[in-house]
């Protein structure tokens, strides 16, 4: 089959003739060394070398006979320049890179601002994974900054969890869990890891069925993980924490980066997941009292501060409609407690709490949730 590649920068055209089941990137090493073509990616920006067809780029592990491309078809050869990122994030549990594109990441930007944001970015606690240096393995340290290491801007770092942890959290992005340990404390450092990264996510997987090709069946996902882990103990009203072995460093670490604290309630409220933040309140009304570690806002300020944020309508609608759930139940919602002398001694600590509740009915009387959750702590 011969096909005709055409280079626009030079207006050129060479013709090439190849078998019915080349792949494209073989195509794409002809038409590179027909055309005395290099690609050199350095400094500010990422150079590639793309065929296209029909205004659509051709992928390099695509074959011509399924694309059905007829012979004596005029294929371009076109070369992409785009900015490259600030930093290229290695991430060793699941092998792939992160481009970090922020204009705040400069080389006396401190290592924590950066775990921040690949925080942000891929939904990992801060406390499951450190950053080192691509070729040393040197670690980085959050005090520091990144010329204390000798980074600069566009170079590669690598990310690396707790070793043992890469499937574990692999699986957890995924939306299911891998077995947990035998042990209680790091058992429950897992479980919360979960609920962490499932809050993040907050996914609902809709798949078509084998069977019946206009079916489709609707898993859980994350939704699913964030119910099971929190039949097992997990509390979206308190933050992960640290590591079982590194307990002693966790007030050093929330000294640097308070997001640490942040619990599985603020995340998925930050996110937008609507079913997720209801899965939560159901599960257990006292989230709905955490404060954010960063801006000091109950989750229904949260959701309003991020509507006021939200970039487009579809997520400005999500985070209305967070605000108005939460903000009914902060307001609204009426709690009824028994007055028996009892049960109240033995939910609450002071005396004047307890006046009041036997003043207003002898046999129960409503409170409000704030209220509510004063007692029972």
């Amino acid at each position: 089959m011969r096909y005709f590649i055409y280079y626009p920068p030079t207006k050129s055209t060479r013709s090439i003739d190849v078998g019915e089941n080349i792949c494209v990137e073989e195509i794409l090493q002809l038409a590179q060394h027909e055309f005395g073509l290099q690609v050199n990616s350095r400094g500010r920006s990422e150079a590639s070398i793309v065929l296209s067809y029909n205004g659509f780029d051709l992928k390099p592990k695509w074959s011509l006979a399924d694309l059905n491309i007829p012979s004596g078809a005029i294929i371009r050869c076109i070369f992409k320049e785009k900015k490259a990122p600030n930093l290229y994030i290695h991430c060793e549990f699941n092998k792939q890179v992160l481009k970090l594109f922020d204009s705040a990441i400069k080389i006396d930007s401190p290592i924590s601002l950066i775990r921040k944001k690949i925080s942000d970015r891929i939904g990992l606690p801060l406390s499951t994974f450190c950053l080192e240096t691509y070729h040393g393995k040197k670690r980085l340290f959050d005090q520091m900054v990144l010329m204390n290491y000798d980074v600069k801007i566009h170079d590669h770092l690598s990310l690396k969890v707790w070793k043992g942890y890469e499937k574990f959290i692999s699986s957890c992005i995924r939306g299911y869990a891998e077995h947990y340990s035998h042990d209680d404390l790091t058992r429950y450092y897992q479980i919360q890891v979960a609920l962490h990264i499932a809050a993040f996510y907050g996914k609902i997987h809709i798949e078509k069925s084998l069977k019946q090709s206009n079916v489709f069946c609707i898993h859980q996902g994350h939704m699913e993980l964030a119910s099971s882990v929190m039949q097992h103990g997990a509390r979206s009203d308190r933050p992960v924490g640290e590591h079982p072995s590194r307990q002693w460093s966790f007030e050093a670490i929330t000294n640097t980066l308070p997001e640490a604290l942040k619990c599985p309630i603020h995340i998925a409220v930050e996110r937008g997941h609507v079913k997720m933040v209801d899965l939560f309140v159901r599960h257990s009304i006292l989230c709905t009292q955490i404060r954010d570690p960063t801006t000091d806002y109950l989750p229904y300020r949260l959701a309003l501060s991020c509507s006021v944020k939200a970039k487009t309508k579809e997520e400005k609608q999500c985070f209305n409609e967070i605000y108005f759930y939460l903000h009914d139940k902060q307001y609204n919602l009426k709690i009824p407690l028994n007055a028996n002398g009892d049960y109240v001694n033995s939910l609450l600590t002071s005396t004047t709490g307890a006046s009041a509740i036997h003043h207003a009915s002898a046999n129960h009387f409503d409170v409000s949730l704030p209220f509510y959750c004063r007692i029972i702590r």
